[in-house]
């Protein structure tokens, strides 16, 4: 699924590359997801041009570290529900809190 998931994103190059050791290295995590569009990409073969994590905590801190990380701009969407954005140029990273159980 790592292949698939590189041959779909839109990113190229040092920019592709940068942003998959940043998942990888959150890949032992049991509290954190990718979720939607690039989830149903891996299915239907569209192209990823964001994606979207599900974090159960430290979500503030995650979104900070990953704008440091990426020399992306971060981007609070909602303080109260805990969504946050990481954006650079067309493409964007959002991190969501988990609702529920």
């Amino acid at each position: 699924l790592c292949e698939r998931f590189s041959e779909l994103l839109v990113l190229k190059g040092k920019e592709k590359k940068i942003v998959l050791s940043f998942l990888r290295k959150f890949s032992r995590r049991k509290d954190l997801f990718l979720v939607g569009g690039c989830v149903r990409a891996l299915f239907t073969g569209e192209r990823i041009k964001d994606i979207d994590i599900a974090v159960k905590e430290d979500i503030v801190k995650l979104a900070d570290f990953g704008g440091r990380y990426l020399r992306f701009t971060l981007v609070p969407l909602s303080h109260r529900f805990g969504i946050y954005r990481l954006a650079k140029g067309d493409f964007s990273i959002d991190f969501t809190l988990f609702r529920g159980e």
